[in-house]
């Protein structure tokens, strides 16, 4: 918050916040991850208002999907279970690179891959069934994931293992089925806001 008062005191400059899609639709069992990301959230739209008359402070928000880093490799993890990068998963790289540009060119709201905007309107459909689905397949990956030990990561103190940019994920699939998969989902969410606006049509006649 500090620097949100100086930038008011300037009467400019950028603040950037990485939220990530968990900020639009929660994590099963990420409790404190979602509630954290939903928090960012409303705290970035909260200071978006009160800067509205400042136009030469840009208050930003990015939502990108999961990236294919190593850090899931240093996080908390109290799970017992060993942890990876579901799909579909993006280069860090590609995310830093929106990062950058956003700072160049501000937006209040950026999708930096097409996994997010695709899982936030798929989420304002059906919210129910994203919820029951994305738990039952947690369910199902904690169920045969590899026991590993509980650790704090490098909350308190400074954690050992790859340090590089590119971490590992739980799938590994063609970027062409990636697409494939995205183009579905797109479908779906076409075909759902047709029956939606055809059943409200009904409902109203």
């Amino acid at each position: 918050m500090r620097y949100f008062l100086y930038l008011k005191s300037k009467k400019k400059g950028v603040l950037l916040n990485n939220i990530s899609i968990g900020g639009w639709m929660p994590a099963p069992y990420g409790t404190a991850y979602t509630a954290s990301k939903f928090g960012v959230r409303g705290m970035v739209e909260t200071l978006q208002g009160e800067v509205s008359d400042f136009p030469d402070i840009h208050i930003c928000a990015l939502y990108p999907g999961f990236q294919k880093s190593s850090g899931i490799e240093h996080a908390a993890n109290y799970s017992g279970i060993k942890l990876s990068t579901p799909p579909p998963s993006f280069d860090p790289r590609k995310l830093a690179s929106a990062i950058v540009k956003t700072a160049k060119n501000p937006k209040e709201v950026i999708y930096p891959d097409w996994s997010a905007i695709v899982f936030k309107n798929l989420y304002e459909m059906v919210p129910g069934i994203i919820r029951y689905v994305s738990s039952a397949g947690m369910r199902m990956v904690m169920k045969n994931a590899n026991k590993d030990n509980k650790t704090g990561g490098n909350v308190l103190e400074p954690s050992e293992g790859n340090m590089g940019i590119d971490g590992k994920t739980l799938f590994s699939f063609p970027k062409k089925t990636l697409l494939w998969a995205g183009a579905g989902l797109i479908g779906a969410m076409a075909a759902g806001l047709l029956l939606s606006g055809k059943s409200n049509k009904i409902e109203s006649s």
